[in-house]
């Protein structure tokens, strides 16, 4: 028999359907772009584009079906959670390592220098 910890258990599956859904809605993993635009030509006008463009809307459905699945393949779900929580923790950990490292140096494009007051165009005159 297996103690679960309901704490770890839900942190599992947030970061599941967090993962899922950012992975319908914005990767470019193939053939996914290729189904959002075949969706998007079908769906354009109507409310269930939403799901495309909201990740709120997007995951109230992964979440659902997170659950049906896990309902009716534990096993499977167990599995594929796993997978999709470290995919979704690990793509955290670079975004985070990425934010923290100093940004790259301009090209070497030079600005041109502050403008002279004295050669502004306009009613001020300076003496």
């Amino acid at each position: 028999m297996t103690d679960r910890n309901p704490a770890a258990d839900l942190v599992l599956e947030a970061l599941a359907v967090y993962r899922a859904t950012k992975l319908l809605q914005q990767d470019d993993l193939p053939p996914l772009p290729e189904i959002r635009e075949k969706l998007m030509d079908k769906y354009g006008a109507s409310p269930w584009s939403a799901l495309l463009d909201c990740p709120w809307c997007l995951s109230v459905w992964v979440a659902g079906g997170s659950v049906l699945l896990r309902r009716i393949a534990p096993r499977l779900w167990g599995v594929l959670a796993r997978v999709l929580a470290s995919s979704a923790v690990a793509g955290l950990i670079t975004a985070g390592l990425a934010a923290l490292e100093p940004p790259e140096p301009e090209d070497e494009v030079r600005k041109p220098p502050p403008a002279d007051p004295r050669t502004w165009p306009g009613p001020m005159k300076i003496k």
